[in-house]
């Protein structure tokens, strides 16, 4: 690379059944089904659908 360019490494899932405010999201059934419906999966993210490629691409 040169001295003008920049790399980054990032990974933005969505909303996830986490402990994350509180675990608004893996708490709250009309939340959890709105963006359900708002997804590829058809569900919310549980840590373990992002846990493989985290470590992949930072731990490796």
């Amino acid at each position: 690379m040169d001295k003008d360019t920049i790399a980054v490494n990032a990974i933005a899932p969505g909303a996830s059944k986490t402990d994350f405010r509180g675990g608004a999201v893996r708490e709250n059934p009309e939340m959890n089904k709105a963006i359900a419906l708002q997804t590829a999966l058809g569900r919310v993210d549980v840590p373990n659908d992002i846990s493989g490629a985290i470590a992949k691409r930072f731990l490796i």
